[in-house]
């Protein structure tokens, strides 16, 4: 019995690594990484990370964001993550150096074409906060691989458009957290992966009616007591 439950509860572990809270996420238009201007800017900076890592901390002037070390979390349906993917990738230039470090750098995933599936998890978020996720998929413009196509997308059927690697795209989704925890994917026929991500917390309107109110308040008490 107590060998039945320990299996059980290594088996429950397991599965927790591999289904991490994923809430709905909505994403928007593909666009393409050509200047730091390309970076989401909206909102509070939660965490942005360098896919590929081992390069140390990569500041984009101009922005609030620095791109820490990071990869994929796991690989599913069996594939192998390499996370060290930096360097020989991704020749065009953004005319920033740290962007251009990070564009030139990838995790994926290996050795289940064409099913490669990775996890991203993202950790130390706020339940009931708005978030915005942007995701530069692997730039990647070498003849080999500059027409692989990557999507990303939430675990609950929410995908977003394609993303080919030659043209460094991007895209962004907003999601409200429901866990400290959030996971999004990445697939695609060949070796699928990220260059990079940044997570934003986004206030709803609904707090800056709530100051609004509470400041208006303020000043007709001021002008009574005038």
């Amino acid at each position: 019995m107590k060998i039945a439950s320990r299996l059980l509860a290594g088996a429950l572990v397991a599965l927790g690594t591999f289904t991490a809270s994923a809430a709905t996420i909505s994403w928007g238009p593909v666009t393409t990484i050509t200047s730091a201007i390309s970076l989401d800017q909206t909102g509070t900076l939660v965490t942005a990370i360098n896919a590929g890592g081992n390069q140390g901390p990569q500041v984009v002037s101009g922005t609030d964001i620095t791109f820490n070390d990071g990869g994929i979390t796991a690989g599913l349906n069996g594939g192998t993550v390499s996370n060290s993917g930096n360097g020989g990738w991704y020749s065009p230039t953004t005319g920033n150096a740290g962007l251009d470090v990070v564009l030139d750098s990838h995790s994926y995933i290996s050795g289940v074409n064409p099913n490669g599936r990775g996890q991203i998890d993202i950790t130390g978020l706020t339940t009931g906060v708005k978030y915005r996720l942007q995701v530069i998929g692997v730039s990647d413009d070498r003849a080999c691989c500059g027409d692989r196509i990557q999507t990303v997308d939430d675990g609950n059927g929410d995908v977003s458009g394609n993303l080919q690697r030659a043209l460094a795209n991007t895209v962004i989704g907003t999601f409200t957290a429901d866990s400290s925890t959030q996971s999004f994917f990445v697939s695609g026929v060949n070796d699928p992966g990220i260059s990079a991500f940044q997570v934003r917390a986004v206030p709803e309107p609904a707090v800056f009616g709530i100051f609004g109110v509470a400041a208006m308040g303020f000043l007709a008490r001021r002008n009574r007591n005038r």
